[in-house]
């Protein structure tokens, strides 16, 4: 089974309903059915939980973030992706940890809108919308 990192923005984009949202859901969606295994770091996780907080209240905010636990596999962060993304040099250090996350996690691609934000990773990189033709 696929192992397929989610950064914060595509699980967002399903969330929130915003642009992209129906590719989003629909690998989420995989996910669930296991289909593939969809995983987030809790870098991630935190990440979410905050912006959600400008655009729901806090019960709505917690009942979507349990939702989201039941869908997706939170990956641990510690001492050691902290010392691998220091050692990465990154332009954002935020990716340089989310980088060293996935290494870690042995994550088979990465699903983000931010490419940019993932150059010279060693492993596959998609948007949602090449992801799914990718896998469909």
């Amino acid at each position: 089974m696929k192992t397929v990192f989610l950064d914060s923005n595509v699980i967002l984009d399903a969330i929130l309903d915003r642009s992209g949202a129906e590719n989003a859901k629909q690998i989420l969606q995989f996910g669930r059915d296991q289909q593939i295994r969809n995983c987030t770091s809790v870098l991630s996780f935190a990440n979410i939980a905050y912006i959600l907080r400008k655009y729901l209240s806090g019960d709505e905010s917690l009942g979507v973030l349990k939702a989201l636990f039941d869908s997706v596999s939170v990956l641990p962060m510690g001492d050691q992706q902290v010392y691998n993304a220091l050692r990465l040099a990154g332009p954002d250090f935020e990716d340089s940890l989310q980088i060293a996350c996935v290494k870690a996690a042995s994550c088979d691609v990465i699903v983000t809108r931010n490419m940019k934000h993932y150059k010279d990773v060693p492993i596959p990189v998609f948007t949602p919308e090449d992801f799914l033709n990718a896998v469909t």
